[in-house]
């Protein structure tokens, strides 16, 4: 059982029309093992490194999955909620976390390269 303040709920509320403001169809990349277990459960766990720290990562086409990926041999096409989107350097920024970025007002991050 979860209990809900009034501010907790409003917050929800507010983060999930944000989250739906914002949908586009990205290809993340993946070995024969965990698709399958995605497409069973329909849920994504986030590794544990990368460019913008533990996270999910996906890519804006399938030729741009393979310099992304941990594991390799299926893509997945995916309708991906971004909410409002945190820019930042193509270099990346390790430090960030989930709560950090909640915390800033943002949903997801958006790592500007030339390769997708």
């Amino acid at each position: 059982l979860s209990y809900y303040t009034p501010f907790k709920m409003a917050y929800q509320n507010s983060r999930g029309q944000r989250l739906n403001s914002k949908v586009e169809t990205l290809y993340h990349q993946t070995d024969h093992v965990c698709a399958h277990s995605i497409l069973q459960s329909g849920y994504m766990r986030k590794g544990s490194d990368g460019l913008a720290g533990a996270g999910i990562y996906f890519a804006t086409s399938v030729e741009h999955t393979g310099h992304k990926a941990h594991k390799m041999g299926v893509v997945l096409r995916c309708r991906v909620k971004l909410g409002k989107i945190k820019v930042i350097s193509k270099y990346g920024q390790k430090g960030i976390t989930f709560q950090t970025l909640l915390n800033e007002g943002y949903d997801s991050v958006m790592i500007p390269r030339d390769n997708g």
